[in-house]
């Protein structure tokens, strides 16, 4: 069992590695601490999803430049553990 948690630890270090993950670590870092994108998702917490205001600020957290690089590099982290997932249940 120890070898599996030895190889576990060896993959975890090589992913933190990769300039992909690098950058997810880095983007998440910036998104989660972004009082703008708080208060946004604060807002549509708060209002009601059929109102137009909701769609404005849905289209504003959308479109705010951290989310959109947040999504994006959370995606390629996502398939690079999607093909790490596949190759395991070889």
């Amino acid at each position: 069992m120890s070898e599996i948690i030895d190889k576990t630890k060896e993959l975890k270090a090589s992913l933190l590695e990769l300039e992909e993950v690098k950058e997810y670590l880095r983007v998440k870092e910036l998104y989660l601490s972004n009082e703008e994108i708080r208060s946004l998702e604060l807002e549509l917490a708060h209002t009601s999803k059929d109102s137009k205001e909701y769609k404005l600020i849905k289209k504003e957290y959308d479109n705010h430049p951290l989310v959109i690089n947040y999504l994006r590099s959370k995606e390629e982290v996502d398939k690079i553990l999607y093909m790490i997932k596949e190759i395991l249940e070889k």
